[in-house]
């Protein structure tokens, strides 16, 4: 739930966990793919942090590079 939440968040280029918490309670698209649930920046910047959620980071990164050509 959450690593959707946050490519979502990704793919329209918000990268801030108090940003993407608002995304989750403003946009349609946001609270159906999260099924409405709730949850605070601090729990989207500890799942970020986690070092078992390093893959997340590469393809970020990844996609990055693809969106600018490089």
């Amino acid at each position: 739930m959450m690593t959707i939440m946050i490519l979502c968040a990704y793919t329209q280029s918000v990268f801030f966990g108090r940003r993407i918490d608002v995304l989750t309670k403003d946009i349609l698209r946001m609270m159906w793919l999260t099924q409405s649930y709730q949850s605070s920046y601090r729990t989207i910047n500890r799942f970020r942090v986690n070092p078992l959620v390093l893959i997340l980071n590469d393809s970020t990164k990844y996609y990055r590079t693809k969106k600018s050509g490089l």
